[in-house]
């Protein structure tokens, strides 16, 4: 690795960049990048390093937002459904997807327009969980936003990360981890509560 390290040195020193910024964008680019994992009373999921909690979510339970790209942003909504409800009782991810799409996240008349672009299901060890795929047109921004449902104990958790397209095409992947770390907890796997 080291004289991998050093034969790229010597290529960027041509550039006109030292062995120590070569070492450390090799080395950088080799690692591994771990994210850091914000746990509440019953889930948890991973978020960019360098993003932020917002101080006054709104509706949502708990948001980020990339402090430097105030459009970059995550947040977690929590609503109460009958203690009955399955995910599958709201339809397979398609069907979930498009119904989202229609109802509530296409607004034309306000200059949005959405398109479902992926749905599939991830199991967990609570039950299936819904992952979803949105180009967001707005009148001056291309957006993507991606989304984790789940349906557990009474609660209905809608995980959305929202950031313009260009950003998600540089880093689909990452972004997709992201969305991929959402999950519910059983009881028994979190007791230390919040935060």
């Amino acid at each position: 690795m080291l004289a991998f390290a050093r034969i790229i040195s010597m290529l960027l020193n041509r550039l006109g960049l030292s062995f120590a910024i070569a070492s450390f964008l090799v080395l950088t680019a080799c690692q591994t990048i771990s994210l850091p994992i914000y746990q509440g009373a019953n889930w948890q999921f991973s978020y960019p390093p360098a993003w932020i909690a917002v101080e006054n979510p709104g509706l949502a339970t708990i948001a980020f937002r990339d402090p430097l790209s105030p459009d970059r942003n995550l947040s977690l909504l929590i609503s109460p459904v009958p203690d009955t409800s399955q995910l599958s009782d709201l339809g397979d991810p398609t069907t979930v997807g498009y119904e989202l799409q229609t109802q509530w996240l296409n607004r034309p008349d306000r200059g949005r327009q959405v398109e479902l672009l992926a749905a599939e299901q991830q199991e967990t060890a609570l039950g299936p969980e819904y992952l979803l795929e949105y180009a967001v047109q707005l009148e001056q921004q291309s957006r993507h936003d991606l989304a984790a449902i789940a349906l557990a104990r009474g609660q209905l958790y809608t995980f959305v990360i929202s950031l313009p397209a260009a950003e998600f095409e540089r880093q689909p992947q990452h972004y997709r981890q992201i969305l991929r770390s959402f999950q519910v907890l059983s009881l028994s796997t979190n007791s230390s509560g919040e935060g």
